[in-house]
């Protein structure tokens, strides 16, 4: 999964109630572990931290040991993004919100009535 797919993938997710994400979890007979690429991984994990705005406050990272596609040991991570009340957008990338089967970015209108909601702005 690229980057900017699950960067607006997790931000919808916060929008609702807590969920597990496992980025790069394949069927058991393709599973690739994060040690296929570490420098990916952690240009990821950098990116989740710095990319949003407000920062991410409750994320959990869970490496789970595995046996990969090819027989050797390994690991998947499950990255745990907890409910937040506030409105995160991507930098550069928009708010976006999910939806059944993808994602949908939310307009300025749906954004102000997202943080009205949630208490990060008053009404004038």
């Amino acid at each position: 999964m690229c980057v900017r797919q699950f960067r607006g993938w997790s931000a919808g997710y916060r929008r609702g109630d807590a969920k597990d994400l496992k980025p790069g979890s394949k069927p058991p007979s393709r599973l690739f572990g994060i040690e296929e690429n570490p420098e990916a991984f952690d240009d990821f994990r950098r990116q989740v931290m710095q990319r949003f705005l407000p920062p991410v406050e409750r994320l959990h990272w869970l490496r789970l040991p595995c046996t990969l596609h090819n027989g050797s040991p390994g690991h998947i991570v499950m990255l745990r993004v907890e409910k937040s009340d506030h409105v995160h957008s991507v930098l550069g990338d928009g708010t976006w919100t999910r939806m059944d089967a993808s994602n949908r970015e939310l307009n300025a209108g749906e954004i102000a009535e997202l943080a009205y909601r949630r208490g990060g702005c008053a009404a004038r």
